[in-house]
């Protein structure tokens, strides 16, 4: 038995993110290589997901293999092929004078889905992978927080991408075709494998059973459990909506590198720059970015800015690392950075927007 070892380690690339550090069934540290009438299958699942693509070359002989996972971690990036060979149940995979021998399971015993799913939605897999990586990720892989996963709902003629925690929140749009309405939540592991199979020249197709969401992208499936789900969150859009509508006070700055920079600056004098507060001041023309420091120091830096807000300064607290994850994220050049009405309360997030993806930092105020 034969496979070419760089078309093996890209089938099996998304499975990295979904082997859990703690084996509870012996079946989620192994993979399944079986060779069906459609080609090579490439299987995985764990208590969360189960992930399947099919290689229709650059494999030999007939498979039907459980071996175990590290395989995955011990792939090169050498055009070569791997030759496995069962050895006193265990199997022997070499490739250019280099062995590496790996346990085995029953490959009648792995649990292999067969659900029947109905079409949910599909969408063109670029949007849904760039939707994935601008506004997921923010949330918490613990399931029982208020805070878990990403959030996939339907809002209008769109599907809604989005994530929070207690400082940021981001949702970002993707059309799609659908009367039905629908909301879950996906582990932020697995909405990294749901980027992984998407191919910017293919549909993903969504469908839905009544216990799993599968996604479909050219060869590949990812089938996620609903029972993994937190039902608690409304769309994001729902709830934030109304600061979209209120947040007219704009603040333009038109570098957003040398934003950056000047903040990664202010913050040099801080011990720990991930609970750091920026503290930004707001006049005419002019930004003011104070990091605060736990060794008593400060560092100030000012920017040039448009802000039509005459009289007053105004000054906003916001966390540092949550508002560089945010500007990282960002892709044009210039920012407008939406300010709530004055008196609005605590919560009452700064907004900024650029095409489909809507972001929100959670600031304190100083009067």
């Amino acid at each position: 038995m034969k496979i070419n070892q760089l078309i093996l380690k890209a089938a099996t690339e998304p499975i990295k993110n979904m082997v859990p550090k703690k084996l509870l069934i012996p079946y989620y540290g192994y993979i399944l290589l079986t060779t069906t009438e459609n080609g090579l299958e490439v299987r995985y699942t764990n208590q969360e997901a189960s992930y399947k693509t099919i290689l229709t070359g650059g494999y030999e002989g007939e498979f039907n293999l459980c071996i175990d996972t590290t395989l995955i971690e011990a792939l090169g990036d050498v055009d070569a092929f791997l030759s496995f060979k069962i050895q006193d149940k265990r199997c022997v995979v070499s490739v250019k004078g280099r062995r590496l021998t790996l346990p085995i399971l029953d490959p009648k015993s792995y649990p292999i889905e067969s659900a029947e799913n109905k079409l949910l939605f599909h969408a063109n897999s670029a949007d849904i992978k760039k939707a994935i990586e601008k506004c997921s990720g923010f949330g918490t892989s613990e399931p029982m927080s208020a805070y878990y996963g990403t959030r996939f709902s339907k809002k209008d003629s769109c599907v809604e991408v989005g994530s929070t925690d207690n400082f940021v929140a981001g949702y970002s749009l993707v059309s799609i075709s659908c009367d039905k309405s629908f909301g879950f939540n996906v582990n932020t592991a697995l909405c990294n494998v749901i980027r992984d199979i998407c191919d910017k020249d293919e549909l993903i197709h969504v469908l839905e059973s009544d216990n799993d969401v599968q996604w479909q992208c050219g060869l590949s499936v990812l089938t996620t459990r609903k029972n993994s789900y937190r039902k608690t969150l409304v769309p994001y859009s729902d709830r934030l909506e109304k600061v979209v509508e209120v947040a007219t006070d704009v603040v333009n700055i038109s570098d957003r590198k040398w934003f950056v920079e000047s903040l990664r600056t202010s913050s040099l004098f801080s011990d720990n720059s991930a609970t750091a507060l920026v503290d930004i001041i707001l006049a005419e023309n002019q930004i003011t970015i104070d990091v605060d420091s736990d060794v008593g120091k400060k560092s100030e830096q000012y920017i040039e800015c448009i802000y039509d807000k005459t009289g007053d300064s105004t000054e906003v607290l916001l966390n540092y690392g949550s508002f560089l994850r945010i500007l990282g994220k960002l892709e044009e050049k210039d920012i407008a950075l939406r300010l709530p009405p004055e008196g609005d309360p605590i919560s009452s997030p700064v907004y900024i927007n650029e095409g489909d993806n809507h972001f929100f930092l959670f600031p304190s105020f100083k009067n």
